[in-house]
């Protein structure tokens, strides 16, 4: 769901389109499921009945107990809710969300729409210009547990999604969380950000220039300035929390030590870096936090004068950039293996469906940097 949302936030800036999301956000989401409601619509979707009859046995009577100042209250049945800590909770949930959501969008011809044909290469737009193999998708939520986003491309059809959405949730027992539900607006190239109102029950939705979205940060001008300065600062605090426990221990193998690195310090940096559109700039800002952390393991100081290329021999381990470049063509290889109907896919071979882009070159594009790769490798898109 990230990469399809800086997805759409990059084509929007290439068409010349506003862009609006609602980060909606649910208070104690698994504890309100309403289960009478659950087993309905686990039905609706075709679950069989022996299948719904186990499911209904891993939460009938249910209790539970208050501990407290070494204190413990009496017995109290559980009747709402998923199990929490349960593996099958979040499938619960996404399906009870799903079934709001069709709820919601019966009817309604609101969201982002977009043309999308996969067969052909990617950068040949002429593709999308054809009367048969295209098809126009509309795009309108993001769905992942219990954080889902509302998207479109105009500001009434945001509150009249919103409007639906508050009320269907409502008939299944969830309650919209209006003062943690944040708005953000995307505006054309060029134009400043303006304020807009979006409201859920007369309550004004705050308006954030940035949101952090399952972990990463998403930006209202989709740069990924943000974004790498806090992969830094988690990577950093990673790092100097196994400062003197491990990296100053000269008793500890250098093979330990790098094993740890690329198991606790480096997804920390990395996380969903291979959904992002990286200038030069930011592969720098990544490599260097790489090598001084590098040289702090192993004990190398600026005045032992040696170079980059050699710290990373000795730690045996590559450069930032062959990491971003590999996680990035192994996602672009994912993305294009998924069968026709994934979301990601269809917005990644698609464009919007209404709007223009400028004359001449264009600002960088995911798939302008994922061409550079596949170049270096010798391989075509």
């Amino acid at each position: 769901m990230i990469f399809t949302l800086r997805q759409l936030q990059e084509k929007a800036i290439e068409q010349h389109q506003e862009l609006f999301v609602v980060f909606v956000d649910f208070p104690k989401a698994f504890d309100t499921v309403d289960r009478v409601t659950l087993w309905k619509v686990l039905m609706e979707f075709g679950c069989p009945q022996h299948f719904i009859n186990i499911i209904k046995g891993f939460h009938e009577d249910m209790i539970g107990r208050v501990a407290a100042a070494g204190n413990i209250s009496g017995a109290f049945s559980i009747c709402h809710g998923v199990k929490q800590g349960c593996v099958l909770a979040p499938t619960l949930f996404r399906l009870y969300l799903s079934a709001v959501q069709q709820n919601m969008t019966d009817g309604l011809s609101k969201g982002v729409f977009i043309k999308t044909r996969s067969d052909g290469k990617l950068f040949n737009l002429a593709r999308l210009r054809t009367n048969t193999k295209v098809r126009e998708v509309c795009v309108r939520e993001l769905l992942f547990a219990d954080n889902p986003a509302s998207i479109t491309n105009n500001q009434s059809d945001m509150q009249e999604i919103v409007d639906r959405f508050s009320a269907d949730a409502d008939l299944f027992g969830l309650q919209i969380n209006s003062a943690k539900t944040e708005l953000l607006y995307q505006p054309k190239p060029g134009k400043a950000t303006q304020e807009k109102e979006i409201t859920i029950k007369g309550e004004r939705l705050t308006q954030s220039n940035t949101f952090t979205y399952l972990g990463s940060t998403i930006s209202s001008n989709n740069s990924a300035d943000v974004e790498v300065s806090k992969r830094v600062q988690a990577a950093c605090k990673s790092f100097g929390a196994l400062s003197k426990r491990l990296w100053s221990r000269h008793e500890i193998k250098l093979t330990t030590k790098m094993e740890i690195y690329r198991t606790l310090v480096m997804p920390s940096l990395l996380y969903a870096t291979e959904t992002l559109t990286l200038y030069s700039r930011h592969i720098e800002k990544l490599g260097s936090i790489q090598m001084n952390h590098l040289r702090q393991v192993m004990n190398i100081k600026w005045q032992d004068r040696v170079a980059n290329v050699q710290v990373l021999q000795r730690a045996g381990t590559p450069s930032i950039e062959s990491m971003v470049t590999a996680s990035k063509l192994r996602w672009a290889g994912h993305v294009r293996r998924m069968p026709e109907h994934r979301l990601p896919k269809m917005v990644f071979y698609g464009e919007l469906s209404e709007g223009k882009r400028q004359q001449g070159s264009q600002i960088l594009r995911y798939k302008d940097t994922l061409k550079r790769s596949l170049g270096k490798s010798k391989h075509r898109c």
